[in-house]
């Protein structure tokens, strides 16, 4: 398993190897949601979950592909149910400093 995803981080993606000569350097991906991760919850649903599957493929696939959206700093709420059955809701706050963002290949992502 460990060769198989070496190979794989070693080994051009399809895009590499379909289009080796392509003049495209990056696609800009614009959405009002993405479901990345739980620990980023800017995301609802359907929006996010397509949102995500597609920069998912388009990664896989080895597509320069930049994600352009807004960094909710309290995104939905989480539900809780406490012991009397009743709901609460948790704003949880998403700490810009806190998160694990990267530079990326896109040029126009770097100004």
């Amino acid at each position: 398993m460990m060769k198989l995803k070496e190979k794989s981080q070693n080994d051009p993606a399809w895009f590499q190897r379909k289009y080796p000569s392509s003049s495209l350097k990056c696609v800009a991906y614009f959405s009002m949601e993405f479901m990345l991760s739980e620990a980023l919850p800017i995301y609802v649903g359907g929006l996010g979950n397509v949102a995500g599957d597609q920069l998912k493929s388009a990664s896989d696939l080895g597509i320069p592909v930049i994600a352009v959206g807004l960094l909710y700093q309290q995104g939905y709420f989480r539900q809780l149910i406490d012991q009397f059955g009743t709901q609460q809701a948790l704003f949880p706050y998403n700490d810009p400093g806190n998160c694990q963002f990267h530079r990326s290949g896109c040029p126009m992502a770097n100004g």
